[in-house]
C-alpha cells in the first residue's frame, strides 16, 4: 500500500510523462510536500481520511502563513490559488487510481484571486545585472544566458531546453520547440545576445566539456536545469549589488515591458512571449502605465507647463495654478 508521499511521487511522475514541464513538477512537489507535512502534524496518515473540511483548514492555515518577500505579511493570493489547483489535480489522480473514494477538493473554492502588479526591473537594473566583465568559461556562459533571457523573453524552462540547432546566429532567431502547452515558436534575438552566444560557443562551451546537445551546460558539462539557472541569477544579483533581486521570470517581464515602452505592438510582444491570449500580455501595459505615472510624479510638470509672466495665455486657456 502506497504512502501519501508515494502517491505524490506517482502523481508527479505521471504528469511529467504526460508532457508537464519541470517547472510544474517542482511547484507541485513543493505544494504537495507542504500539504502532506501539515497532514502529518494533524495526525492524518491516510489520504482517505481527508475531507473538504480538512482542505479548508489547511488553506486557512496557509492563508495566515507569513510571506517570504520583504514586507509581505501573508502569502500571495495567487500562491494560495496555485496550491488549491495542485490539490485538485492530486485528488483527481487519487480518485482515478482508486486511492480515495471521492474527491474532497471538488467543492473547495476560494475568493477571487487578487494578483499584484508584476515588478519589471528597470533598464538600469538590467544593465547592471548584464554587466559581466569576466572572461572565464562560466562568466561567458552566464553573460550569454542573461543576454538571451532579456533579448527573447523566453521562459527558464524554454532556455534550459534549447539545443545547439535551435539557435540561428546568422539569422538572429531562436526556435522554441516546446513552449508552454507544448507549442513552438520563433523568437528574434538581439545583436548583443547573438554576440554573447558566439563568444560562449567559441571560448566557453568547449572548455566545459559538454555531454549533451543542449546549448547551455553546467560547470560539469551536463544539461542546465531550472535550479542551476536560479543559482546563476542569485550569484549575479549579488555581484551586481542589486537591492531587489532579479529572477529569470523578472527578465521576461523586463523584456515585455521595455519593448512596449519602446513602441512595440501588443500583438508582436504576445507572439514573442508565446501567449495564447492578449489578456495575458496586457498586464505589461499596466506595468508600463504605472511606470509612466511614477515618472510624471517625479517631474515638476506644473513648472514646465506654466506660462512666463510676460506671455499671454492662448484664447480660452487660463494659467495653470
Amino acid at each position: 500500500m502506497r504512502t501519501p508521499e508515494g502517491w505524490a511521487r506517482a502523481y508527479i511522475e505521471q504528469g511529467l510523462a504526460a508532457g508537464k514541464s519541470q517547472t510544474w513538477a517542482e511547484r507541485a512537489s513543493c505544494y504537495l510536500a507542504r500539504f502532506l507535512a501539515w497532514l502529518k502534524d494533524q495526525g492524518c496518515k491516510d489520504m482517505s481520511g481527508v475531507t473538504e473540511a480538512t482542505l479548508l483548514a489547511y488553506l486557512l492555515a496557509e492563508a495566515k502563513r507569513k510571506g517570504r518577500r520583504p514586507g509581505r505579511q501573508t502569502i500571495a493570493s495567487s500562491t494560495l490559488h496555485a496550491q488549491l489547483w495542485s490539490l485538485r489535480g492530486f485528488f483527481m489522480f487519487l480518485v482515478k487510481n482508486n486511492a480515495v473514494l471521492y474527491d474532497p477538493a471538488l467543492e473547495v473554492t476560494l475568493g477571487k484571486c487578487v494578483r499584484g502588479t508584476r515588478r519589471a526591473p528597470s533598464r538600469e537594473e538590467v544593465t547592471r545585472l548584464l554587466a559581466i566583465e569576466g572572461e572565464s568559461p562560466l562568466d561567458l556562459r552566464d553573460k550569454a544566458i542573461l543576454e538571451v533571457l532579456y533579448s527573447t523573453g523566453i521562459r527558464s524552462e524554454e532556455l534550459c531546453g534549447l539545443v545547439l540547432g535551435d539557435v540561428d546566429l546568422a539569422g538572429g532567431v531562436v526556435t522554441v520547440r516546446k513552449g508552454k502547452g507544448g507549442k513552438g515558436r520563433l523568437v528574434p534575438v538581439g545583436e548583443r545576445a547573438v554576440k554573447a552566444v558566439r563568444e560562449y560557443l567559441r571560448r566557453a562551451r568547449p572548455a566545459l566539456k559538454p555531454s549533451t546537445p543542449n546549448l547551455f551546460v553546467t560547470q560539469t558539462g551536463h544539461r542546465l536545469q531550472n535550479a542551476d539557472l536560479r543559482c546563476i541569477l542569485k550569484k549575479r544579483n549579488r555581484m551586481a549589488g542589486l537591492e531587489s533581486p532579479i529572477t529569470p521570470h523578472h527578465l521576461r517581464h523586463a523584456f515585455a515591458t521595455h519593448l512596449l515602452e519602446s513602441g512595440a505592438s501588443l500583438r508582436h510582444v504576445q507572439a514573442m512571449l508565446g501567449h495564447d491570449s492578449a489578456a495575458s500580455t496586457q498586464i505589461y501595459t499596466h506595468v508600463r502605465t504605472l511606470r509612466l505615472k511614477e515618472t510624471l510624479d517625479r517631474l515638476d510638470i506644473r513648472a514646465s507647463l506654466e506660462l512666463r509672466p510676460e506671455e499671454e495665455p492662448a484664447p480660452g486657456l487660463g494659467r495653470f495654478s
